[in-house]
């Protein structure tokens, strides 16, 4: 959500929403994303979470050669990118994260 794209910005990232795990992706986001060399997606620490980072995952596959689904270690359930910095993580930390995620492609 919003409060995790903030908290991503805050970080010095380019960060972006869909507004929820059900919420479809705006149409135009490949042209928004255009100069991205890869994408991680940052699903929140429940079902719903990871089954709409893998709906994302699969549209954005389309347009991205390396787009990678980054899952955070972070309590409680339903967890997020804001709750995973608030228990002392650094953008260090999130990014030895992604540099281990999986490209969605190539699993």
């Amino acid at each position: 959500g919003e409060k995790d794209v903030d908290a991503a910005r805050r970080l010095g990232l380019t960060a972006t929403t869909s507004g929820s795990a059900t919420a479809a992706l705006p149409p135009d986001v490949a042209t928004q994303l255009r100069y991205a060399a890869r994408l991680f997606i940052v699903p929140d620490n429940d079902k719903s979470g990871r089954e709409g980072a893998q709906r994302v995952a699969q549209t954005l596959a389309n347009y991205f050669p390396d787009v990678r689904i980054v899952e955070l270690p972070v309590s409680p359930e339903h967890g997020d990118l804001s709750d995973y910095l608030a228990q002392g993580h650094s953008r260090a930390d999130l990014e030895q994260l992604a540099e281990k995620a999986c490209n969605w492609h190539t699993g």
